[in-house]
This record gives C-alpha cells, sequence and structure tokens, in this order.
C-alpha cells in the first residue's frame, strides 16, 4: 500500500504547492533537524540536501554516540516494522522533486538527520518479553541538545513516550531559548 498508494499523499493532504505559492516559502536558508529512528540516506529517493558536520557526518547517532544514522533492525539483516519511519518523515520534510516521486514541503531545507533509537527486549506487565524500537530519554535529550548546539532552526520529533522526563523538558527549554522551533508529533 505505502509503494503504490500512500508514499506521497502528504502532498495532496497538506497542499503544499498552495502553501509554496501563497507563502513564498520552501525552507531555503533553513537546517532542520529530524529526530527519528534512524536514516536510509542510501535510498534512491533519500533527500540529498543533507546538513553536513564539517566531517562528513549528516547526523548523529545519540542513542550509540556514533555517526551510524542507519535505520533500525532488528539483527545484522532484518528491519524492524517501524525502521524506515526516520527516511519518510525526512522526505516528508525535504524530499526535492525527482521526477519520480513527491516533494517534501520544505524541500530546499537542509537536513540535520539524528538518530535516538535502538531494537530492545521489553518485559511488559504480565512477564511476556517483546521487542520493539526504543528510544532512551536521554537519547532524546542529547539529540535535541545537538541539534540546537549545532545550528538547527527548527527540530522535528515524530516520536512518543509515556513518561516525562525533566532531562528532555531541560534540553526543550534550552533548545527553545537559542532560537530553535521545535515541532512533535506524538
Amino acid at each position: 500500500i505505502y509503494e503504490t498508494y500512500m508514499k506521497w499523499y502528504h502532498n495532496d493532504i497538506m497542499r503544499f504547492p498552495e502553501a509554496w505559492q501563497t507563502y513564498e516559502v520552501t525552507g531555503s536558508g533553513v537546517t532542520v533537524a529530524v529526530i527519528d529512528n534512524g536514516f536510509n540516506t542510501s535510498a534512491t529517493d533519500f533527500p540529498a540536501n543533507l546538513w553536513d558536520d564539517g566531517n562528513g557526518n549528516h547526523g548523529w547517532n545519540t542513542y550509540d554516540n556514533t555517526n551510524d544514522i542507519s535505520p533500525v533492525y532488528i539483527d545484522s539483516e532484518t528491519l524492524a516494522d517501524d525502521g524506515n519511519h526516520g527516511s519518510n518523515v525526512a522526505g516528508v520534510i525535504g524530499m526535492k522533486a525527482n521526477g519520480a516521486n513527491g516533494i517534501g514541503g520544505a524541500y530546499s531545507a537542509e537536513l540535520m538527520l539524528i538518530k535516538v533509537a535502538t531494537y530492545l527486549p521489553l518485559t511488559q506487565s504480565d512477564g511476556t518479553v517483546t521487542k520493539k524500537t526504543t528510544i532512551s530519554a536521554s537519547a532524546l535529550a542529547e539529540a535535541i541538545s545537538y541539534a540546537a548546539a549545532n545550528g538547527a532552526d527548527i527540530i522535528n520529533m515524530s516520536l512518543g513516550s509515556t513518561a516525562y522526563s525533566s532531562a528532555v523538558k531541560e534540553q526543550i527549554d534550552n533548545a527553545y531559548a537559542m532560537g530553535c522551533v521545535l515541532v512533535a508529533a506524538a
């Protein structure tokens, strides 16, 4: 369904062309930090307008404290069910038109990619163990801090949590004080 029908449904729902015409903005001169579960930067359709830290890195992995921003895998060969969520979000924000697919809302923006997730076993209240993509509060707090410190104008977080974190709140407040616009979908 994703490949044949819904891949670029957002162009119709969000009415990007009308917004560009009305407001004359395409993201030019703006750095958007995409905080998510990882990114398939080698995919044919992946946005090419990537931020660079000066060392060839397009972001950071705050979960592992490395420059590995690849999608979340269950094992060395199996992509997690939601493993490409970050890639999709980056495309919705910053995909440039290539004639084959849709176009992102801010297709001229520079994308800073920050991975915050891993795949871990979780023990449920009934004692059963399941595995799922997991984001720690410390990784999220560090990601927000990294984005703000490295010049992000906008920080996008398409993720959720059931717990309050004072560390995350502190970094949100700090980023806001530095002039970042923070956008969250949960």
